[in-house]
């Protein structure tokens, strides 16, 4: 199949679904194009640097051996980075893809990509990550009005039936289009975000080195990365910590991720409780951040989720996250569900380091649930999905 992903921001090296999933169905021998803008997100500016240039250009690149056609795009808004618009009609006339999976329910692009299918007999797919905690919802004026734009775009006008299928990463993305855009579930698959295998697992020897670079020694290893804001609750997996020292753990924290400069002070005198048995890591390279992964002994994102969750995961890290219906599901004899109480999750931690062979299980479980979510199985069953809708 020839399938075309649109996207309004690619970034070039990470590992998110629009860098691998596009990977992943070129090896497995389709024809794959992305198209998207000329700019990287504001989002990055957060991770790396505020003062970033943003712009990347306009052209052709390649990631991964995958082509990327960057588009000059319209209707740019820092504000709301969502709104952005760039011209795909040159490139399905002459692409004449088969599956056009477009990347996000209320992505500009979507009325050109459908007024254009009776010409081009293409399918298309929305794949959607867009939640209530993701987009932030306040209820304002200017959002209900939006997402009426939407509703009235899908249904009023009809649209909505130009699209195969929804697929959502979640069930919470799942239960926010039927919320916010009244799609009804019949029309929605669970597609969810996957993990590269290849490049990211478990290495003892790794382990060994960087525990020895680090003096880390044998202390139980309790890791964080990502973005580092408030609501990724970075101070909670603090308390969590600093609960399981005062219970007699011999414990070690590390964080890794960049913050803005309030945020960063904050976290930095909550760390002044667990004296110096923690560590600060600038947001990394995967191949740096598998060292830390091999390393640790548990992952905590009690916050808004990461797909490096399931990174940590094939590593054998042992997850504590919120009971919820985003990453609720991925705890399964491998980890606590929790995300409150911030002493419970110490007497978790301490359960563990008292029980190394209860550790080693849930270790061994969590890798086996990470390895079910390796991008060629979820390109697999994205396969069906655009064979058979």
């Amino acid at each position: 199949m020839k399938i075309l992903h649109v996207i309004n921001y690619y970034h070039e090296g990470f590992g998110y679904q629009e860098n691998c999933l596009p990977k992943v169905q070129q090896e497995l021998g389709h024809e794959v194009l992305v198209i998207t803008s000329e700019n990287n997100s504001p989002y990055l500016q957060t991770i790396h640097n505020k003062f970033m240039d943003r712009y990347v250009g306009v052209g052709v690149f390649f990631d991964n051996n995958v082509k990327i056609i960057r588009r000059k795009s319209y209707l740019k808004s820092i504000k709301r980075p969502g709104i952005i618009f760039f011209r795909v009609g040159k490139i399905l006339s002459e692409y004449r893809p088969d599956i056009v999976h477009v990347h996000g329910a209320t992505n500009m692009v979507i009325p050109e990509v459908c007024l254009r299918q009776s010409k081009f007999k293409y399918k298309i797919f929305i794949d959607s990550h867009q939640d209530d905690a993701v987009c932030n919802y306040t209820g304002s004026f200017d959002e209900r009005a939006y997402y009426s734009a939407w509703r009235f775009f899908y249904h009023s006008l009809g649209f909505k039936k130009h699209i195969a299928r929804f697929l959502l990463i979640t069930g919470n993305a799942l239960e926010w289009m039927r919320k916010r855009l009244n799609i009804p579930e019949s029309r929605m698959s669970i597609s969810p975000l996957g993990v590269d295998v290849n490049t990211m697992s478990y290495d003892k020897d790794i382990e060994k080195k960087f525990r020895e670079k680090h003096g880390i020694g044998e202390k139980l290893v309790v890791v964080n990365a990502g973005k580092q804001y408030p609501n990724k609750r970075i101070d909670w997996i603090i308390d969590a910590a600093s609960a399981a020292k005062d219970l007699g753990v011999d414990i070690y924290l590390i964080l890794v991720g960049n913050a803005e400069p309030e945020y960063d002070a904050y976290i930095n005198r909550k760390l002044n409780g667990l004296g110096p048995d923690y560590l600060r890591l600038p947001l990394l390279e995967r191949s740096e951040l598998r060292k830390v992964y091999s390393a640790a002994d548990i992952g905590i994102w009690p916050g808004i989720p990461s797909n490096t969750i399931q990174e940590a995961m094939v590593c054998r890290v042992v997850l504590v996250l919120p009971d919820d219906n985003i990453v609720g599901h991925l705890i399964d004899g491998n980890g606590l569900l929790e995300s409150n109480d911030a002493n419970a999750a110490g007497k978790y931690i301490q359960s563990l380091a008292r029980n190394k062979d209860l550790m080693e299980r849930q270790k061994a479980r969590s890798e086996e649930i990470g390895y079910s979510y390796s991008w060629e199985r979820i390109a697999g069953a994205l396969d069906h999905i655009y064979k058979n809708d």
